[in-house]
């Protein structure tokens, strides 16, 4: 067959083009941010899929309102191994699920599944990476050679770029019947949990084919109207940034254009009740620094004055309407909440990142402290107010208090980043400074390290629920579901799931009730 031929003549061609880029152009030593063997070292190592499997060492009463459903957590997790340079951030998703039986004697199915997009479907089949990995690999002369490599294959047609080129590792979200895995380099896929528990990827999710670039992690759901608030990213063309919304049944509108002087990373942003306010970071992007400074194709720009852009939560599109206000050294990568106070003003719930210009190379020393920043529309001002000293990130709220003045936070203890060695409970409306705020806190003994909480409610009280984290005792090797007490001083364990597979640490989760599951 010509046609074959012709590929597997390419394919070589491809395979010694990589071969003479790994043996003179590849450093010999990376640094740590993208050193293999740091950044899958421990419990960072992949795993291999895992099949529905029943979990039987479960220790105390899983909880009523958890039965039926499911708590799924995203995380990355490459299928090969890196050629070059890798980075925490680069790997393939992977969604590690926990389904609860009916009743209360049906053990849990444990399920670990990747989500088979169009950049995992092709790697799988090829049996090696093809895709440039953003920063394990793009910086210096190296990754400018390694990233000809994949225009190459591409011009060749190797490589089908057309249906998406993302990892889908970092956001979970439930819209319009389906589960969402997400990250910001790609459209969401959705995904399907089965009565047996098993994962199934069922395709790119383009709001009816009205999305057309890649979509920012987290999406904000509201929790009264089920409408989704969304962004789409384009670093290379403005307008960068393009945000969006839909009815609860998938209905897109057409996009609000917001211009950006240079393309900034576009992970997350905040809602509140009436408006919309998406972060202009000093985590920005710029090609030609891979080459003319030997960094990152993201960096960060400390001479950068970083500003929110508020605009009303259903904009008249096509208009200008959007409100510029300066936050001088502000950087983070998650909103937690906002809120708004009279008609005038805007509060932020976030925790900042320092220092921004070490945030992709320097783990160790980064600091997470939790603000509020409060925006004044009439003034056209910002100031800061410092929440608690302690190094806390990864913020979940009850999600009925969505763009809505929320009380109670759950958060991450960093400690050695980006492991996270407990969990701790804020409260808004006690004392601020030193940490009289931490109203509940779990440290996890020496070698044991969890992941991001989420919150599921079991009443009408803000508080009144449980918290949902994977741990993973690095001394053992096993991982357990913990479920644990939302209300009580030290996040008490009500229940644990002993899992039969390694989960590795990850990103977002979210859980799915037994009324969303019968929905999909």
């Amino acid at each position: 067959n010509p046609i074959e031929e012709a590929r597997a003549v390419a394919v070589a061609l491809c395979d010694t083009v990589e071969n003479l880029i790994a043996t003179y152009i590849d450093p010999r030593e990376f640094p740590p941010s993208q050193d293999p063997q740091i950044q899958l070292a421990d419990n960072f190592a992949p795993v291999a899929e895992f099949p529905p499997t029943p979990c039987r060492r479960v220790t105390g009463e899983i909880p009523r309102c958890l039965r039926g459903g499911a708590y799924i957590r995203n995380g990355s997790n490459p299928l090969h191994p890196p050629p070059a340079g890798y980075n925490y951030f680069d790997g393939h998703g992977m969604l590690h699920s926990v389904k609860f039986g009916d009743e209360e004697e049906q053990a849990p199915i444990y399920c670990a599944r990747f989500t088979q997009n169009n950049r995992f479907v092709q790697e799988q089949a090829a049996g090696k990476p093809l895709f440039p990995y953003t920063l394990g690999t793009m910086s210096s002369y190296a990754g400018l050679a390694r990233f000809g490599l994949f225009v190459m294959r591409t011009a060749l047609g190797l490589i089908n770029i057309l249906g998406g080129m993302g990892t889908s590792n970092a956001g979970m979200a439930y819209f319009d019947r389906r589960i969402l895995a997400m990250s910001e380099d790609d459209m969401p896929y959705a995904v399907s949990i089965t009565p047996a528990g098993d994962l199934i990827t069922m395709g790119r999710y383009s709001f009816n084919n009205r999305l057309f670039l890649p979509m920012c992690a987290h999406p904000k759901i509201d929790p009264i109207s089920g409408e989704l608030f969304a962004v789409s990213f384009n670093p290379v063309i403005n307008p960068h940034l393009r945000y969006f919304w839909a009815s609860p049944d998938g209905r897109k509108s057409p996009d609000f254009d917001v211009w950006l002087p240079d393309p900034c990373l576009f992970h997350d942003f905040a809602i509140t009740e009436n408006y919309a306010i998406l972060p202009e970071t000093q985590l920005v992007m710029k090609f030609q620094d891979v080459v003319l400074k030997n960094k990152l194709v993201i960096d960060g720009d400390t001479a950068k004055v970083p500003r929110f852009g508020v605009i009303p939560r259903i904009p008249t599109v096509g208009s200008s309407g959007i409100r510029w206000i300066d936050v001088p050294d502000w950087t983070s990568f998650h909103y937690i909440n906002a809120w708004e106070e009279g008609t005038d003003k805007i509060v932020v719930l976030s925790s900042s990142i320092t220092p921004v210009e070490h945030f992709f190379d320097d783990f160790a020393g980064l600091s997470n402290r939790l603000h509020e920043i409060h925006l004044d529309l009439r003034s056209g001002r910002s100031w800061k107010q410092h929440v608690c000293s302690a190094g806390l990130d990864f913020g979940q709220i009850n999600q009925k208090f969505l763009g809505r003045k929320n009380r109670y936070v759950y958060m991450c203890y960093y400690g050695p980043w980006p492991k996270i060695s407990g969990l701790a409970k804020v409260d808004l409306d006690a004392p601020r400074l030193p940490r009289p705020c931490v109203v509940g806190s779990r440290r996890f003994e020496r070698g044991k390290f969890c992941g991001e909480p989420f919150f599921v409610a079991n009443g009408e009280e803000e508080d009144n629920g449980y918290v949902l984290s994977y741990v993973h005792d690095e001394k053992s090797g096993v991982s357990e579901l913990l479920i644990m007490d939302a209300k009580s001083p030290a996040l008490d364990t009500v229940a644990s799931i002993e899992l039969p597979a390694r989960v590795p640490y990850g990103f977002h989760g979210i859980f799915i009730n037994s009324d969303q599951i019968a929905n999909q």
